[in-house]
């Protein structure tokens, strides 16, 4: 057990099973675990979870989105916290050796610089594919890399922020997540705005974590198309024209992701059944991420 490090964990509408074998594992390794609830419909899995000291459960009575969930978990830590901080969601499942490599990969690359955020090497729950790692380059454009390729670190320009390993203090500097956004580009504007300030971001091949995305897809050419709600249309699109209002990300970033959102949303018109609420958030979507944050 590790006396320097909270896990910050957010659910909702989890698996039960999973999800208490998941925090049961937490309170084994961490000080200290933090589960936000976000407002689930069936709640009872949360009289279900193991007594422990280690263990603290906020539930809220409104869904306000990662963001927001998470940076409660955030000002929970700050009342008490510890050298580490460990985001995770309740689709993310350490391997057993993941604690000792993260930690051992921090200790290796603070001796160079303390500005780091590690994330581990991500694999499909459902089908075993390894995760890619994603670098935008000076003009914005974004490309893959292959981050399992040997065991060295690799620097990458976006992790996803619900499995990332970071300092209390690099958390305080960098600042929370941005709850305007609700759920989509929060890790995009996180990761980058703490490029920005001079962090460095690495994925660390040996640091496992099985992790479950859970969207759907379709295959065309070599690409894999994102099938999405309504709901979740509305967000891509508002909150990809929202990005254009910082500084710090590349603009030529943002045009890629409107564009890109655009494309998608005309595979799902074209293979889903639900174009009119598709449409309507898409163009709802555009409306107010023209007038831009709490406007």
């Amino acid at each position: 057990m590790r006396d320097d490090l909270t896990a910050i964990l957010v659910t909702f509408n989890p698996d039960k099973i999973k999800v208490i074998k998941l925090i049961n594992s937490l309170c084994e390794k961490c000080q200290s675990v933090i589960v936000v609830d976000n407002n689930s419909n069936d709640k009872a899995f949360l009289n279900s979870l193991p007594y422990s000291s280690r263990l603290k459960v906020v539930q809220l009575d409104e869904n306000k989105g990662i963001a927001f969930a998470q940076n409660v978990g955030i000002d929970e830590l700050k009342k008490s916290p510890t050298k580490f901080c460990l985001f995770l969601d309740q689709d993310s499942y350490p391997d057993e050796s993941f604690y000792s490599s993260i930690l051992l990969a921090y200790n290796e690359l603070s001796t160079s610089s303390s500005k780091i955020i590690l994330g581990p090497s991500l694999i499909d729950d459902v089908t075993g594919r390894e995760f890619s790692g994603v670098i935008y380059d000076n003009n914005g454009r974004r490309h893959k890399i292959n981050v399992n390729s040997d065991l060295n670190p690799k620097e990458v320009s976006l992790i996803i922020s619900s499995v990332t390993f970071l300092t209390f203090d690099s958390l305080v500097d960098i600042g929370p997540m941005l709850s305007s956004l609700f759920i989509d580009f929060v890790d995009n504007e996180w990761c980058l705005r703490a490029k920005h300030k001079g962090y460095s971001i690495y994925v660390i091949a040996s640091a496992i974590i099985k992790h479950s995305l859970g969207d759907k897809t379709i295959k065309f050419l070599n690409y894999n198309i994102p099938i999405h709600n309504s709901f979740r249309r509305y967000y891509k699109t508002r909150n990809s024209i929202w990005l254009f209002n910082y500084s710090y990300i590349s603009k030529n970033l943002v045009v890629r992701e409107v564009l890109t959102n655009a494309v998608h949303l005309f595979f799902n018109l074209v293979f889903t059944n639900n174009k009119c609420k598709q449409l309507s958030s898409f163009f709802k979507g555009v409306k107010d991420g023209l007038a831009g944050p709490n406007k």
